[in-house]
C-alpha cells in the first residue's frame, strides 16, 4: 500500500498505482477506502471493468454488513442506492434484502423481493419472503400464487406459500 501511496504522489493519474492501490485496500479489508478510490473517475480507466465491479461488489457488500452490524438502515439504503448497476448482482440483492428484514424494514424488503422474483427466480429470496410480516398477508399469498403459477412448484416457494396460508390461518389450503 505504501508503494502504491508513493506512486499516486508522483502521478495521480497513473493506472498501475491506482490498480495496486485498489488491491491493496482489498488485501487489506479496507472496504471504505476501496470504494472511495473505485468511485474516482480515473479507475475506471485503470482497472479491467470486470475486475473493477468484482472489487466494488465486495466493497459494498462488506459496508453493508457493516451496517448492518452497526444497526445503521440509513447507510445500508445509501449503499445500495450508489451500487447503480451492481443492484442487479444476487449476492448484493440477498445481502440487502436480509439486512433490511434484521433492521425492520419488512415492508421495504418484501417490495424488494417482489420486484426481484417478478424477473427471475432466487430460492433464498423466495425463503426470505416468507418469513418476512407482511402488514397485507393477503396480498402476500397472492403474490406467492402468482409465482407458483409462473414458476411452478418448486420446493422453496411451496414452503413459502405453507407458512404465508399458516400466518393467514388457513389451515386446508397450508397442508396442501
Amino acid at each position: 500500500r505504501q508503494t502504491a501511496l508513493k506512486l499516486r504522489e508522483k502521478d495521480p493519474m497513473h493506472p498501475f498505482a491506482i490498480e495496486l492501490l485498489a488491491e491493496s485496500h482489498a488485501a487489506l479489508g479496507e472496504w471504505a477506502a476501496l470504494r472511495a478510490l473505485l468511485l474516482e473517475p480515473a479507475s475506471a480507466q485503470a482497472i479491467v471493468a470486470a475486475r473493477r465491479d468484482q472489487l466494488m461488489g465486495r466493497a459494498i457488500l462488506e459496508l453493508m454488513q457493516t451496517a448492518i452490524d452497526d444497526a445503521r438502515l440509513p447507510i445500508l439504503k445509501a449503499l445500495w442506492e450508489g451500487a447503480g448497476h451492481l443492484r442487479d448482482d444476487p449476492e448484493l440483492k440477498r445481502a440487502y434484502a436480509r439486512g433490511l428484514a434484521r433492521l425492520n424494514a419488512d415492508a421495504e424488503a418484501l417490495a424488494l423481493i417482489a420486484q426481484a422474483l417478478s424477473v427471475d427466480w432466487d430460492g433464498e429470496l423466495a425463503l426470505l419472503y416468507g418469513d418476512l410480516h407482511a402488514g397485507d398477508p393477503i396480498t402476500q399469498l397472492a403474490t406467492v400464487e402468482s409465482w407458483l403459477a409462473l414458476y411452478g412448484e418448486k420446493t422453496e416457494l411451496l414452503q413459502v406459500a405453507g407458512h404465508v396460508c399458516l400466518a393467514n390461518r388457513l389451515w386446508g389450503k397450508a397442508r396442501s
